[in-house]
């Protein structure tokens, strides 16, 4: 059975985070009032299906957002604003099992 870090590697293989990077840079602290987000998020999610070359197809259902094609696991995205980083701006540790 394959770990969540082993499928993390998996996916870094398949992603190309340096685009999806730069369009969430890019769209920043836009999109962010209460009817907005929504659309934020499905841009998002959308992208992600576009630079994995639709390893992750998006599907938009209820509890699942993306489809892993490779594996058949499905992925429900969810955005929080400080995910990565604390007030000090140091990465946070997110443990993987």
């Amino acid at each position: 059975m394959m770990t969540t870090k082993d499928y993390a590697e998996d996916l870094s293989n398949d992603i190309n985070f340096r685009r999806y990077g730069q369009l969430a840079s890019a769209i920043g602290n836009q999109l962010n009032s209460q009817k907005d987000r929504f659309m934020k998020g499905h841009i998002l999610e959308k992208s992600i299906s576009v630079y994995s070359e639709n390893r992750l197809k998006h599907i938009d259902q209820n509890g699942k957002d993306l489809l892993d094609t490779k594996t058949g696991k499905s992925i429900e995205f969810k955005y929080t604003t400080n995910g990565m980083f604390n007030k000090n701006n140091k990465p946070k540790k997110i443990p993987l099992s």
